[in-house]
């Protein structure tokens, strides 16, 4: 009889075990200008809950993802080992992610995201939780450059400094396309860094918004490898036509 007790009792603390529900429910506060870890694993969904309705989705790597939205919840589902990039858009918020596939329970069952604002949560409390423990967050100082043919006859473009991720290990930079005549629809446009005839961008251009209205600025996010202080070409490409804004680095 006593060691049925045992056993009972060493069966209902395995199964009332937080390990043995599988993954971590948190809450993750970040903004636009972040890109926090999401920890997937294989055979197990997992849910981001957001406070309004995603819109639209654009993920690196499609074919490795499984993706499906329910009402304010993004599900996600890794078909494989890979690891990827993914932005989220919906009304008044713009989210990036880096996901990440792992092995064992320190995987996300749900995540609720929110925005982190400067007076509510400690940037830098965010960051450690989003990092492994034995890392250390790099920073490096902005790269500040000026355009030049900012304005010709379709496209203006506003951007003035690349910051450093040390998240996904490259620069970005925030570029705001406004059309100056006509609407123009983001897929007809191809946009570039080249520095010596090669492309400085390591993930494909992500759009805010679907078209670009007369006079209206869109949100461009670029993700740059380092690069050189040397002659650099922003080439925005549109109807098989090219345009083309020179960088000048600044010290």
């Amino acid at each position: 009889m006593r060691s049925v007790s045992i056993a009972f009792v060493f069966i209902l603390f395995f199964v009332l075990s937080p390990a043995a529900f599988g993954g971590r429910v948190r809450t993750l506060a970040t903004t636009s200008k972040d890109m926090p870890v999401i920890y997937l694993m294989t055979g197990r969904s997992t849910v981001l809950r957001f406070p309004s309705t995603p819109k639209k989705v654009v993920i690196g790597n499609q074919n490795y993802f499984n993706i499906e939205f329910i009402d304010s919840d993004l599900t996600i589902q890794p078909l494989g080992s890979s690891s990827s990039n993914l932005f989220v858009y919906g009304d008044g918020f713009t989210y990036g992610f880096l996901l990440n596939v792992v092995h064992g329970q320190e995987y996300d069952d749900l995540v609720f995201v929110r925005t982190s604002y400067p007076n509510e949560v400690d940037p830098a409390v965010v960051r450690e939780q989003n990092q492994p423990s034995n890392s250390k967050l790099v920073t490096r100082p902005p790269i500040h450059f000026s355009l030049h043919g900012v304005r010709n006859k379709l496209f203006a473009i506003e951007s003035s400094f690349l910051k450093w991720n040390e998240r996904t290990k490259l620069y970005y930079a925030d570029l705001f396309v406004k059309s100056t005549n006509g609407a123009i629809s983001v897929q007809e446009v191809k946009v570039d860094l080249i520095q010596s005839g090669v492309s400085l961008l390591s993930i494909p251009p992500v759009f805010d918004c679907d078209s670009i209205a007369v006079q209206s600025s869109c949100r461009v996010r670029l993700f740059i490898s380092s690069p050189k202080r040397i002659k650099t070409t922003l080439k925005l490409a549109y109807k098989s036509k090219d345009h083309n804004f020179e960088i000048k680095w600044k010290n």
